[in-house]
């Protein structure tokens, strides 16, 4: 995400803050991937979404 700040903070809010949609959009994806890795072979059909606090949808996959 070309953000080196973000090792040091402390909260995904304040992640969010310096990475903004992409933060949002890669962590819905790498969700996304552990979740499929670790349902392998079963019928589960799995998607994740990352929503802030006020509700609103910030990435899908």
């Amino acid at each position: 995400m070309g953000q080196p700040n973000l090792m040091k903070v402390n909260s995904a809010l304040e992640a969010y803050s310096l990475a903004g949609p992409d933060m949002a959009r890669w962590a819905a994806k790498e969700s996304l991937i552990t979740c499929k890795s670790l349902l392998k072979g079963s019928l589960i059909d799995v998607d994740c979404v990352v929503i802030d606090r006020g509700g609103k949808i910030l990435a899908r996959t």
